[in-house]
Formats: structure tokens, C-alpha cells, sequence
């Protein structure tokens, strides 16, 4: 999946079309790669760099 450095759940929605929300966000925690720098409805997430 390509994504952006930042990203939103919705960028992620579109490339996994089909893929539940429950399922995006434990996927999202589960990478532990990425943070949170904007939470809400429009949460902005950003790849770390290892």
C-alpha cells in the first residue's frame, strides 16, 4: 500500500475499499510505525522512520 508520509484513515479507506473501520484501526495500532498528530474526525496519522 503507497500511501503519504501523513495520511488519513479515509486515504487508507480508499486503497482498502471494502475493509471495516474496526479492522483499519487495529491494523493501524498494531503496525506501530505510526503516530497520531492530529486525533478527531479528521485525524492526521504519520509514518516514523525507523
Amino acid at each position: 500500500m503507497c500511501l503519504p508520509e501523513q495520511f488519513q484513515v479515509a486515504d487508507v479507506e480508499r486503497v482498502c475499499a471494502g475493509v471495516s473501520w474496526a479492522t483499519i484501526s487495529r491494523a493501524l495500532r498494531e503496525l506501530g510505525q505510526i503516530e497520531c498528530v492530529r486525533g478527531g474526525r479528521d485525524a492526521l496519522w504519520e509514518k516514523q522512520s525507523s
